[in-house]
């Protein structure tokens, strides 16, 4: 369902599907669409949910540049995750 809720662009409802179903499979168009959208928060749900699922370099620099995206909200969390091991190329 993500997918094809993806394909007619309805990014935060996808997201919310891939959530639910645990599926990080299509990681790369959702990090695409949602940086062109700037839906940073959703991303950032997005890919703490996929890194339980792949390691992926990816992965953990796209969170790392969402938790900025999104200003001061998310600045605690930014910081705990740089400073914990990921995998990220900053």
């Amino acid at each position: 369902m993500g997918k094809a809720q993806l394909d007619q662009s309805l990014l935060r409802e996808a997201i919310e599907s891939f959530i639910k179903a645990e599926n990080p499979s299509m990681y790369m168009p959702v990090i695409n669409i949602a940086k062109n959208q700037e839906c940073w928060e959703e991303l950032v749900q997005f890919l703490l949910m996929a890194r339980k699922k792949l390691k992926e370099q990816i992965i953990d620099s796209e969170l790392i540049f969402a938790y900025a995206s999104c200003g001061e909200k998310f600045l605690g969390e930014l910081e705990n995750f740089i400073s914990e091991p990921n995998q990220a190329d900053i």
